[in-house]
C-alpha cells in the first residue's frame, strides 16, 4: 500500500531481518483455534515465539517471575481447531526446562506434536 494513502493511526514495525519477526510474545488475544477444549482456565493468552534456546530460556524466566505461589498455569500448544483429547503433562516450575519448550516450539524435536500441554506447578 503507498503510503499516501495509509492510515496515519497505523503502526508500521520495522525488523532488522525477517529472525526478529519472531520474537517472544505474549498476546492478550483470543488465540487461533479452540482453548477452551483444552483447559477452564479463565485468562487465555496467546504465546508466540519461533523457537531458540535464548527464547525458550526469556519464557522460562517469565513464567518463573509471574506465576504467584500456589498457583499453576497451563501451556498449550493446539493446532487450529483440530481437537485431540490430550492431558497436560505436570511440571514443576523448578523444574521447567528449555528442553519442555523445545518440545513445543521446535518443529524440528522428535517429541514436538501440535497437541502437548503442560501444567506447570
Amino acid at each position: 500500500m503507498p503510503w499516501d494513502k495509509m492510515d496515519p493511526n497505523e503502526k508500521v514495525l520495522v525488523a532488522e531481518s525477517e529472525e526478529d519477526l519472531y520474537e517472544l510474545t505474549i498476546l492478550e488475544d483470543m488465540p487461533i483455534g479452540d482453548p477452551l477444549f483444552y483447559t477452564d482456565k479463565p485468562f487465555i493468552y496467546q504465546v508466540n515465539l519461533k523457537y531458540t534456546e535464548s527464547r525458550a530460556q526469556e519464557l522460562i524466566q517469565y513464567i518463573k517471575n509471574n506465576l504467584k505461589r500456589g498457583y499453576n498455569l497451563e501451556l498449550w500448544n493446539i493446532w487450529l481447531d483440530d481437537q485431540q483429547e490430550t492431558v497436560p503433562k505436570s511440571v514443576d516450575i523448578e523444574a521447567l526446562s528449555i528442553q519442555h519448550i523445545k518440545e513445543m516450539y521446535d518443529f524440528n524435536d522428535e517429541k514436538f506434536t501440535h497437541h502437548k500441554g503442560f501444567l506447570i506447578k
